[in-house]
């Protein structure tokens, strides 16, 4: 799993989420669960309706959501927790809010997919165990470390959340 953080500058006014309605704010993309998706559930979950409170800026990564923020371009951003934790300067930003765990994305076999097949892929998958040296190989290109088995109890938290997630509007 990994989360994600609600940042403002810091020094600046906004110690709360109500003080970024009104607000430009920025998401480093529509697509990012971290960057995007959990954040507008956390801000729905405080009441707050980031339709129509707050000004979005796209930028095109967390690293640059970073940079937009400290450099003014907006006043509050959601970025995901390692992006934040190797920020050049961590200290020049001060965490509103941190989501819950999001897990990392799952791989699905449909029923369309045969038995045998299915553990064939499941075997070839998990072979590429996180961190060992077979997986670094094959998935260093990727920045990706490896696969781990699924564990149902790690999607407890979006089940939490599912009832303030828009995904008409949070996935366009």
């Amino acid at each position: 799993t990994y989360g994600a953080y609600i940042l403002a500058k810091a020094g600046s006014e906004i110690t709360e989420l109500s003080g970024l309605k009104g607000k430009v704010f920025c998401y480093p993309s529509t697509t990012s669960s971290s960057g995007y998706i959990y954040p507008r559930a956390v801000f729905r979950q405080a009441g707050i309706d980031p339709e129509t409170h707050m000004t979005p800026r796209f930028t095109t990564d967390h690293g640059e959501s970073l940079k937009a923020l400290l450099n003014g371009g907006c006043e509050g951003a959601a970025v995901y927790d390692e992006a934040f934790l190797k920020a050049d300067d961590p200290a020049a930003f001060t965490v509103i809010k941190s989501t819950e765990q999001i897990p990392w994305d799952a791989y699905c076999v449909g029923d369309i997919v045969d038995a045998d097949t299915t553990e064939k892929l499941k075997a070839a998958l998990t072979e590429l165990t996180l961190g060992s040296e077979l997986a670094g190989s094959v998935l260093s290109e990727l920045n990706f470390r490896g696969f781990l088995p699924g564990d149902d109890k790690l999607y407890d938290s979006v089940r939490g959340l599912e009832k303030f997630l828009s995904l008409e509007t949070d996935t366009k």
